[in-house]
């Protein structure tokens, strides 16, 4: 009993530092509600003198989220790639970097087959464009990273702006400061090229111009309204789309009731959207038509018909086992996606998948330190200010839960809407008094205080390396996964003069999420290339084609990956 209760406080540390922390300063807002008021009314005044600025809170909440990431780099450096979805967005961003939408497909296409990578009809990544044209910027300035740190800073700033839609600049502030240190420090939205930040940032858009749009109809406000829509069909099409139907339905729902004139809706609603939604939409055809082969097919479509036998949702059928010519492909397809898959389409498997969504949704966007506000949820769902975000959630939360799969980042659109939920709910817990006392208003001001000393001991942790689980369950300080080692192996060979060619061989206990090969978009050209082993046969071909090259063999299930030279 005791060794179980150690080992999972030694996984859930974090966690439980911070539950500690919450009951700790909820007892002193209890027994002291008056403790620091002083100091704390006086910094709330001048944070609100402050934030009265509104541009200039935006740009400071932005700038706060780059500078403090920055800050962090000695202690917690730029990500090296580790799962499948980071390299096809970098090979994405490689490929925009060099002015093509996609690549032709290489002769030699069947030794560079991976997870998520297209190459038929074309050599190129499974998504949509977003994610590789921010890491394509990065890129210009040196490295995708830089385009990831830019990429959380603009989203606090979005995030800032679209509370000040909705609260006085005050809580604006107080909320943006909170995802400052939730998203933009140790998350993994700014440590890995998974790039929540992006769809996040379009979500606080469209849910920041509703009420600007409801207030004022002026058309600047329909065409944030379109930009953020833009941003998802680009990042998160499935996802952004539920999102959007829904604002875009709250929208004219609201002003029908305010019987807007239909000249107001066609002109200064309607037509400004369109102005932005049009070119968008013909974009997406066009590049659907060069990467995919066709202007009508989506984005993930050939890969998941090509290499998956499991569905993206509840109601799919599983499909024909393809041939698979390579046995890493076909564990992570039929042994690791396929049981899961099987297991939520039964109703306790489903349960189950619901459950654990909001589990891991909870630990990533609230955690104890935002637990506080659902002390007074009953208070929120008839809350009037809020109504049609709670509204745009609950769609948002049907479209996720008949999913198949889930990680955080799939609802980053959302983002901003959590973060006023729980500002508007601790609104409310600041108005409330016990026994005549203001324990509401300590409660609240504790808030902030806990996510900042939990940031301070997230650092120390860094910068001590202290033994402490930082790998599950994935909260705003952990990340999910361990680092390949394929970087140091990238700079053992960039240390031999010439080009090479990395023959990666697995064992029969593989972890297929532990992946070595993907490529360049440039292949022919590029220092390195990464090449499943497929045996002598097979491989002379290949060998053949890249006679020019030095020849490597990489046992990558070594520990750590063990480089040979065969030439």
């Amino acid at each position: 009993m005791l060794v179980s209760l150690l080992a999972w406080l030694w996984v859930y540390l974090l966690f439980a530092i911070e539950a500690a922390l919450v009951l700790l300063c909820t007892k002193l807002a209890f027994d002291f509600p008056e403790l620091g008021s002083r100091r704390f009314t006086a910094f709330e005044r001048k944070l609100s003198r402050f934030a009265n600025r509104r541009a200039a809170a935006v740009l400071a909440v932005a700038t706060l989220a780059f500078v403090l990431r920055g800050l962090l780099l000695p202690v917690e450096p730029v990500p090296e790639p580790t799962v499948h979805d980071e390299f096809s967005y970098l090979l994405q961003a490689d490929t925009f970097r060099s002015g093509r939408l996609t690549n032709p497909t290489h002769p030699m296409w069947v030794h560079f087959e991976s997870m998520h990578i297209e190459h038929q009809p074309s050599y190129a990544s499974m998504y949509p464009p977003g994610q590789g044209v921010v890491l394509a910027a990065g890129q210009l300035f040196g490295s995708p990273f830089y385009g990831v740190w830019i990429m959380a800073a603009v989203m606090c700033g979005a995030i800032c702006w679209m509370l000040q839609g909705w609260f006085n600049p005050g809580w604006a502030v107080f909320g943006a400061s909170i995802a400052v240190i939730r998203l933009s420090t140790f998350s993994y939205w700014v440590d890995s090229y998974m790039l929540g930040a992006l769809p996040a940032t379009g979500g606080a858009l469209i849910l920041g111009a509703i009420p600007r749009i409801l207030r004022t109809k002026r058309a600047a406000s329909v065409f944030v309204l379109g930009i953020g829509i833009a941003l998802l069909a680009d990042a998160r099409p499935y996802e952004g789309a539920a999102l959007s139907a829904a604002s875009v339905s709250v929208v004219f729902y609201k002003l029908i009731r305010q019987r807007t004139p239909g000249s107001i809706l066609l002109w200064r609603i309607v037509a400004p959207l369109a102005l932005v939604l049009v070119p968008t939409l013909a974009f997406m055809a066009y590049y659907d038509w060069r990467v995919f082969g066709s202007p009508l097919t989506l984005p993930y479509q050939v890969n998941r018909a090509t290499y998956a036998v499991a569905g993206v949702y509840i109601w799919d059928s599983p499909r024909p086992v393809p041939v698979y010519r390579h046995a890493a492909m076909a564990d992570f397809y039929l042994k690791r996606e396929l049981p899961d898959f099987q297991k939520v389409r039964s109703v306790p498997g489903f349960i189950n998948l619901c459950l654990s969504k909001l589990t891991r949704a909870w630990q990533f966007y609230l955690g104890p330190v935002l637990m506080l506000p659902i002390l007074v949820l009953p208070v929120i769902f008839r809350d009037q200010r809020i109504r049609g975000l709670l509204f745009i959630c609950g769609v948002f939360a049907l479209a996720l839960f008949v999913e198949a799969w889930f990680m955080p980042h799939y609802a980053a659109p959302i983002t901003a809407a959590v973060l006023a939920i729980a500002v508007q709910a601790l609104r409310h817990v600041r108005a409330w008094r016990w026994k005549g006392r203001p324990v509401g208003r300590a409660l609240v001001r504790m808030t902030p205080l806990v996510c900042a000393l939990m940031l301070a001991i997230r650092i120390g942790i860094a910068v001590f390396h202290l033994p402490v689980n930082l790998i599950w369950p994935l909260t705003w300080g952990t990340i999910e996964w361990h680092p390949l080692g394929r970087e140091r192996i990238i700079a053992q060979l960039e240390s031999h003069p010439g080009r090479h060619l990395v023959l990666v061989r697995y064992g029969p206990k593989h972890d297929s999420f532990r992946e070595f090969v993907y490529n360049a978009a440039d292949i022919d050209h590029a220092r390195i290339v990464w090449a499943r082993d497929m045996g002598a046969e097979k491989n002379r071909e290949l060998l053949s084609y890249f006679k020019d090259r030095q020849v490597w063999e990489l046992d990558a299930d070594d520990q750590p990956p063990a480089l040979s030279r065969l030439n």
